[in-house]
């Protein structure tokens, strides 16, 4: 088993659990629709949070396959495998009969789910920027993925303080449209291969 087996397999098995959270949480409330009204805000946000679980995932695999396993490694691995669990973990009601409307519930717990997907996603830029300048890698190689990050946080910090369930609906389903449109460019990025 190589380094990055060793890594990926710890390391997918906690985002798994962490899919497998917000998986549950839509069948609970697919469950227990005829007396709950379910809205659109906690659904967006489950989809949000498995979007971007899925791609650390892929990040994963495409970056780390090279790297050799340390405390460290396992620590910023376990560190974001840990604040998307927890994240996830909070995106639905852990007792659906506590609530009758699931944006009430939003409302309350937007804060921790949005949270843990920025806990995560720093730890992991961290790792990232700093094995990035251990191997060297200019200014013009980041600039793309910053953009990025800088939109992807701007949207986090204002799903974070808006308050307006209405913002928040356009909010996350820009983010979501994002996110999709990404890993969509990504994965045909990936198909066709380089251009010459």
């Amino acid at each position: 088993m190589s380094d990055f087996e060793f890594f990926f397999s710890f390391y997918g098995l906690l985002l798994g659990l962490s899919v497998a959270e917000v998986a549950q949480g839509f069948s609970r409330t697919l469950r227990s629709r005829r007396r709950l009204r379910i809205g659109w805000l906690t659904p967006l946000l489950g989809v949000v949070v498995m979007l971007d679980i899925s791609s650390f995932w892929v990040l994963a695999w495409l970056n780390f396959r090279d790297f050799q396993i340390n405390e460290l490694a396992l620590f910023f691995g376990l560190g974001i495998a840990l604040a998307y669990y927890l994240a996830a973990s909070v995106v639905f009601p852990a007792d659906l009969g506590e609530w009758t409307d699931l944006d009430d519930y939003y409302d309350g717990h937007k804060r921790w789910v949005v949270g843990g997907m920025v806990v995560a996603n720093v730890i992991a830029v961290g790792y990232s920027l700093g094995r990035a300048v251990a191997a060297g890698a200019g200014a013009p190689d980041l600039l793309p993925s910053a953009a990025l990050l800088i939109f992807f946080f701007g949207m986090l910090g204002l799903i974070f303080a808006v308050r307006s369930r209405r913002a928040n609906r356009w909010l996350l389903g820009v983010l979501l449209l994002a996110q999709f449109f990404v890993a969509v460019i990504g994965g045909l990025t990936r198909i066709m291969g380089p251009t010459a």
